[in-house]
């Protein structure tokens, strides 16, 4: 990881808005992470994994700098002025919002509308990756339905699949990885209240062929060399609230493990199993490039 962290040093570097640094590398190493766990589980070893994952992230210069051109210094630095500037409106805000000061900040990042999602790219990947050049949108779907629970409407106006193809070198064959998007939205919801995050990880999703996706990692068994090891029993959810504004939230789903190898068959379900439990169905069909 050493050479990584060296790699993601170079890059935030290229970032001149630095408040947002911390974030960026926290996103580059997750996205190194998985990469590096896809790579072991078709079978690289843990230091030629390292390895192929760190050469397909890039050129650390050039992904700092496509980053520093989506954090545009201008921007943030008017964002910070703005919150010197109206001590007056935010007490005001205080008292009649409370101390949930961030309902203001929604504003300014409305939540992605009518088709206006992944507009770049697999939102797992920043933009510069090589992965986000060359992966391409092979399925995509939306919810067969709404659901309406406690004055809120949840639905699925967005799916795809994305395949991305690895080139092999003289030492190995290449490879084909499909990475998948379900895109969750809580629509007609009181503008006043805080987005919740908690119940994103009680999600579970299945797919056609019978693999169940959550957020959870059990015991799955040791190595050779007695180390505990722990993963999904059968694939993984990750989910990240991705934008947010008073009328509406969006999180962004994705799914790994076993069928990332191959399309993730005809279907898929999103499901919330506690409470007012509701699943939303998702048809694949082949995208329209």
């Amino acid at each position: 990881m050493t050479e990584f962290f060296k790699w993601c040093d170079t890059a935030t570097r290229q970032v001149r808005f630095f408040w947002d640094r911390s974030d960026i590398a926290a996103e580059l190493t997750a996205h190194y992470e998985d990469h590096v766990k896809d790579l072991e589980r078709i079978g690289f070893d843990h230091d030629l994994a390292l390895e192929r994952a760190l050469e397909a992230m890039g050129d650390a210069k050039e992904v700092g700098r496509a980053l520093d051109r989506v954090h545009k210094p201008l921007l943030g630095w008017l964002w910070l002025a703005s919150k010197v500037m109206v001590p007056v409106l935010a007490l005001a805000a205080f008292f009649v919002f409370g101390s949930n000061m961030n309902w203001f900040s929604r504003f300014t990042h409305p939540a992605p509308r009518d088709g206006q999602y992944e507009a770049d790219g697999f939102f797992r990947f920043s933009p510069g990756d090589w992965e986000c050049e060359q992966s391409v949108r092979v399925l995509t779907g939306t919810g067969d339905c709404v659901v309406e629970r406690s004055g809120d409407t949840w639905s699925v106006p967005y799916a795809a699949v994305w395949k991305c193809d690895y080139p092999g070198d003289n030492d190995t064959a290449g490879y084909t990885l499909y990475w998948t998007t379900v895109a969750l939205a809580r629509d007609d919801q009181n503008p006043f209240d805080s987005p919740r995050s908690d119940f994103t990880e009680d999600l579970i999703l299945t797919a056609s062929d019978g693999t169940y996706y959550d957020t959870y990692y059990d015991y799955i068994g040791t190595d050779e060399n007695g180390k505990v090891i722990r993963g999904p029993a059968d694939g993984r959810l990750a989910v990240s609230q991705t934008a947010s504004d008073p009328f509406r939230t969006l999180y962004y789903i994705s799914f790994t493990g076993p069928t990332q190898d191959d399309p993730p068959g005809a279907w898929c379900e999103l499901s919330y199993p506690y409470g007012e439990s509701w699943t939303i169905h998702i048809d694949w069909e082949e995208a329209v490039s």
